[in-house]
């Protein structure tokens, strides 16, 4: 895959542990994928000339940064400037109406800081991947036609103990 076709990902969270955890298991299960990290919104803002396909973007960010734009701002400027881009939200933040809020103002997916994160944000980011959806298709299909081969072998074997026994 070229550069200029690689899938790439942003993660804006001001917490460098919890961010850099994050990438580490997007590239485990994404070998192919560039991921970068952000600790605020405008550095992220700054670099959106990359392409970035989806942006993984903390609600708070000022904790290191006193002044940052919250995640709602920054969203708002990613989907003015790149509306392509995806944006899924994955903040300690567990009201209700703020998830609502974001989902109704653009963003692709929110997410509750909790044990079950990263598998959900692995199971978004497949989905969204180029191309995801042939394979699936493609394995869908493979499973199908196994099934029928291991049907065939089990109706020859049952014909031929039928002509042994018989």
């Amino acid at each position: 895959m070229d550069q200029e076709n690689k899938y790439v990902i942003f993660i804006v969270d001001d917490d460098p542990l919890f961010s850099q955890a994050l990438e580490q298991y997007l590239k485990e299960r994404f070998p192919g994928m560039s991921v970068e990290r952000f600790a605020t919104g405008e550095a992220c803002i700054h670099a959106l000339d990359r392409k970035p396909h989806t942006v993984i973007l903390d609600y708070r960010l000022d904790s290191e940064f006193p002044g940052a734009w919250d995640g709602l701002k920054v969203m708002h400027k990613i989907n003015a400037i790149s509306p392509e881009t995806c944006v899924i939200i994955l903040s300690s933040q567990e009201k209700i109406q703020t998830a609502l809020q974001f989902i109704r103002e653009g963003a692709y997916e929110y997410l509750v800081k909790d044990e079950q994160a990263f598998p959900a944000i692995q199971r978004i980011v497949s989905e969204l991947l180029p191309g995801e959806e042939d394979e699936t298709e493609n394995d869908k299909e493979e499973a199908g036609n196994s099934m029928y081969r291991i049907i065939g072998v089990l109706v020859l074997l049952i014909l031929i103990s039928l002509l042994i026994t018989g």
